[in-house]
């Protein structure tokens, strides 16, 4: 006979079957690759809504930066003040030392973004 229909329904076709196959396998792997995407989504939509904004390696990059800044700041706070405590210095050199240990604590607060209220309201130190 000549319908094609006839050929297509044929059990023992070793191709129908191994298309019938595929077809549930891809229904498969398609109902898996909806569910990945929707959990997905799920996970970016509660960090959205938690406030945490999602770190770059350029962010990352930015607090290494910042962190290596406030270190420099108290470290040369820490080579005026050891000084000061350590050996007699004339006035001027203290007064001087002391100037310059206060603006590289202001500077550190100011790096690591310590809410002080005379930091906040400054122009200069943003």
């Amino acid at each position: 006979g000549g319908g094609g229909c006839d050929e297509d329904d044929d059990p023992d076709d070793p191709w129908r079957s191994a298309e019938a196959r595929h077809r549930k396998m891809s229904q498969r792997s398609a109902k898996s690759y909806v569910d990945r995407a929707r959990d997905k989504m799920r996970r970016r939509r509660s960090r959205l809504l938690s406030g945490m904004p999602r770190r770059s390696c350029c962010h990352d990059a930015f607090l290494l930066i910042n962190a290596v800044a406030v270190f420099s700041d108290l470290c040369m706070g820490l080579s005026q003040v050891l000084p000061l405590a350590l050996v007699r210095l004339p006035l001027l050199q203290m007064v001087l030392r002391c100037y310059l240990t206060f603006f590289s604590v202001i500077f550190a607060v100011a790096e690591a973004e310590i809410p002080l209220p005379f930091v906040r309201s400054s122009q200069s130190l943003h």
